[in-house]
């Protein structure tokens, strides 16, 4: 039986795991809702806290580390938890007492609180949030707003934005049931893209034009979908 003691090993098994877990695309899209990986997180999580300095403020803190919801606001690995859940045809189809379960294997091995449990399963299900892109970014000032990622999945049809606003808020932009996806680039893709110029609407279908620059180069991004979900 495989037995691993080491506090550095568990650390990086456990960095692993939760890369595997919240990877927005992931290559097994499976472990993210995994019973089995979910149970063996948790186990990590536990033995490290329990390898922790003895001190109340040490153990506080890691405790802390856990939680799903910082002071800050959910963590980002919530929203790639609901995005992953809702692509589980078993989930979307089980009873309540069901989904809660697959709800705690979808965010282990952070820890949470029913109600918070309960907001997942509404995220999950598209009760809250916002799906207007027009009124995202209407309502918001995106002008010079830095984009920290851009990712795109032509199997599952699904793209997934990052930016972050001049007043540090981040805003991650999900689009499902993607039409077009096409980036043009001038010059090599700059490593710090500001947004420049932006036309975003929503009708029967959420669209978005965008142009980036930086470092003497321009990328043009254009996005149309069935469906968009955001989260500021």
């Amino acid at each position: 039986m495989l037995k691993i003691d080491d506090p550095i090993e568990l650390s990086e098994l456990h960095r692993a795991i939760l890369e595997a877990k919240f990877h927005p695309f992931p290559t097994d899209a499976a472990a993210a809702g995994s019973p089995v990986l979910a149970g063996v997180s948790n186990r990590i999580y536990d033995e490290l806290s329990r390898k922790q300095d003895k001190r109340s403020a040490d153990i506080a803190a890691f405790q802390d580390l856990r939680r799903i919801k910082s002071q800050n606001g959910y963590r980002g690995q919530w929203r790639t938890a609901v995005m992953a859940a809702r692509r589980d045809t078993v989930m979307r189809d089980a009873g309540y007492e069901d989904r809660i379960a697959f709800a705690k294997c979808y965010l282990s091995p952070f820890s949470c609180t029913d109600d918070e449990l309960r907001e997942f399963l509404d995220d999950v299900d598209g009760k809250t949030g916002e799906h207007d892109i027009g009124k995202l970014f209407t309502k918001n000032r995106f002008a010079s707003a830095q984009m920290l990622d851009l990712a795109y999945s032509f199997g599952r049809k699904q793209a997934h934005l990052v930016f972050i606003l001049k007043d540090m808020r981040v805003c991650d932009i999900y689009f499902s049931g993607v039409h077009r996806f096409e980036t043009v680039s001038e010059g090599e893709p700059p490593e710090i893209a500001v947004l420049k110029k932006f036309n975003a609407s929503a009708g029967k279908t959420q669209k978005l034009e965008a142009v980036l620059e930086g470092g003497g180069s321009r990328l043009t991004l254009s996005v149309e979908a069935d469906s968009a979900d955001y989260w500021l």
